[in-house]
This record gives C-alpha cells, structure tokens and sequence, in this order.
C-alpha cells in the first residue's frame, strides 16, 4: 500500500486531473477540435477527482466516528475518567464524552479532538481540528443513530465542513446495514472547494463484531441508497451525479477503497467510469475510463 502524506495526498488528486487531460487530448491539429476534447476531458476527470477525494474523505471520517462511538459504547465509566472528565486517548486524539438527554432518552456527544496542529496516526493520516459525534444507541444495534460535524477540522491541509447523519437499519438480507447522508464540503488552502451531497448503505460483510472495544477487521460493503442520488459540484463549478454500479468495498484500516465501479456524469460531457478493480487490495491505484479510452491512475 502507498500511504499518503500531507504533500504527497493533495499531489495524487492532482495528478489524476492532470493525467486524464494530458492522456485525452487529440493528435488532431484542429484548435476548436483540440480545445473541445480537453474541455470534455478536464471536467469529467474534475469531476472523478473531487467525487474520489470526497468519498475517501467521507470514509475516513466514518470510520474515525464508527471506532470511537464502539470504544465509547465498551469503556466502563471509570476507564473513561481522567482528571475529573469523562474523556479517553484514542490513537492521537483526545476523546470527551458529555452526555444529555433528549425525547429519545440518554445521548452522547463526543469531541474527538486531534489538537490544533496536524499529527498523523490513524491509517497514516495527516489531520487537526475536531470532529463531533453526538450519538444514541449501541453501534451494531438496530436504531443507532448518529450526527457527525465538525470544528476547524482539517484532513491533509484540506478543510472538512458539513455533516453526516448514520442510522443502523438492522439486518438487510442477513447483513447489518447502515444508511450515511453526507453532505460536506472540501476546501483548499487557495479558498477554492468542492461540495458532495451523498447517500450510500454501509453493510457489514464479513460478519466480525469484536467482543473488545477495538474495531479491528471489519469489511464494509458500499452502495447507493434504493432511488437516491449522489452529486457533487467540482472545483470549477459543475455539476455531476456519482452512481456506484459495482459495490464498493471498505476494509475498516484501510484508507482507500479497494474495489467496485463508480459512474460520473456532468451533463453534456463523456461519462466517466471510476474502477478501483475486483482484488480487494489496499492501494491508491484504480482506472478511469473515457470516451472508451482507459487510464490508470493513482488517487
């Protein structure tokens, strides 16, 4: 696995949009030809980068949340207490719990702190700021529910801003299943930013819960929700629709998707085909495929 860093992460996008032009323009000779071909090319490779970057953000901080919410869900009180607070260390952040109660009973809401400068743990993840679970329930229980935001958090030197809601739906075809609606948005240093609207399910595969507090080796298995649509507005404003046509699938300590198909469509331009392939291997590598011509790629 090639692991990002806080360089090299923002390169690798990059380096998507900038190989997809490179590799889609025409040999013709014809200007109008020419600028057409790029133009087409640049915004859907626009568009596959900034869904990629926002589904692999949007995973990362799942999964952050999933395993903090199940060690929060094990942790006796007392394991829990450090200098009068009720807060825990998980990985390099600094976890407080602070509970309330709403019509639905008791609730908790956790700030997962990682400090004010970038530290890197976690998958080998750059990331600061914080990131706020307020939760009700037990993880893999059917009712839990969820509400993820954010304060000055920032992954890579990216800003995450936005929220996600998670609700366990219970057993779906024998396999415990949650809905995620994210709607975030990633800013860059320069100020610029894209947005992602998204519905997916996250189905648990391989049927590991753990007995401890640790989420170790779960697998999830990633599809649209029944008759909802996932879009996104890139960097330059366009506007596109993410539909996942293979299921995607997300190894729990691993920061990449490891396989399934996405299409992306802006209107008026070639879709693009998003293949991170059928192997289940941890890397940053996948194809994208344009106009019938496909490339490879690193994310």
């Amino acid at each position: 696995m090639i692991k990002g860093n806080l360089i090299y992460k923002g390169a690798m996008y990059s380096a998507l949009i900038g190989f997809l032009i490179f590799a889609g323009c025409t040999k013709d000779n014809s200007t109008k030809k020419k600028s057409t071909t790029t133009t087409y090319t640049e915004t859907s490779s626009q568009s596959v980068s900034n869904n990629t970057e926002a589904e692999d953000f949007s995973n990362d901080v799942l999964t952050v949340s999933d395993e903090v919410v199940y060690a929060d869900n094990n942790l006796g009180k007392s394991e829990k207490s450090l200098q009068g607070k009720i807060h825990f260390t998980w990985n390099c952040a600094t976890v407080t719990d602070s509970t309330g109660t709403n019509a639905k009973g008791i609730y908790h809401k956790l700030t997962i702190d990682f400090g004010a400068d970038s530290v890197t743990c976690f998958n080998n993840q750059y990331r600061k700021g914080q990131i706020i679970v307020t939760y009700q329930g037990r993880y893999f229980k059917k009712g839990f529910t969820d509400t993820i935001t954010f304060n000055n958090y920032w992954l890579h030197n990216k800003k995450i801003t936005g929220k996600h809601i998670v609700t366990n739906l219970g057993l779906e075809n024998g396999y415990i299943t949650w809905n995620v609606d994210a709607n975030i948005t990633v800013t860059r240093l320069s100020g610029k930013f894209h947005s992602w609207i998204a519905h997916r399910q996250r189905t648990l595969i391989n049927d590991t819960i753990p007995t401890g507090i640790l989420l170790t080796n779960q697998v999830y298995r990633i599809t649209d929700q029944p008759g909802m649509v996932t879009t996104g507005v890139t960097l330059q404003d366009s506007i596109y629709t993410a539909t996942i046509i293979s299921p995607l699938l997300k190894h729990i300590n691993c920061f990449y998707i490891e396989s399934g198909t996405v299409k992306i469509d802006v209107t008026g331009k070639p879709e693009a085909i998003l293949d991170f392939g059928t192997d289940g291997v941890c890397n940053d590598e996948a194809t994208v495929t344009i106009n019938g011509k496909t490339f490879k790629v690193v994310i």
